[in-house]
């Protein structure tokens, strides 16, 4: 998952809870910089879950977030401004990333 979000290996990284799966930390640091949501759905991604997603990185402090689904994102996601904070991969991008 840390290569497909574009980080290099050797950052810290670990499954998190509360509606974040994973919180990303650079070398050294014991704050993360960036959360990832996962989903592995079927059905298109919203907007609701994609401002969920804004919500915490604005709550958390942290840099960015990520969301990345197996299925991809409805128009309104893609347009949602809340989404400016995060970066949405969708399921043709993860493959092409992990390729």
């Amino acid at each position: 998952m840390v290569r497909i979000v574009g980080l290099s290996r050797g950052r810290k990284w670990h499954r998190a809870d509360g509606g974040v799966d994973i919180r990303l930390y650079r070398p050294g640091e014991q704050r993360a910089f960036a959360v990832v949501q996962c989903k592995a759905w079927t059905n298109w991604v919203g907007a609701k879950v994609v401002r969920e997603l804004a919500e915490v990185v604005s709550g958390e402090e942290v840099e960015t977030g990520y969301f990345v689904t197996t299925s991809a994102f409805t128009r309104d996601a893609l347009n949602d401004r809340a989404a400016q904070k995060a970066t949405l991969i969708d399921g043709a991008e993860f493959v092409r990333r992990f390729n």
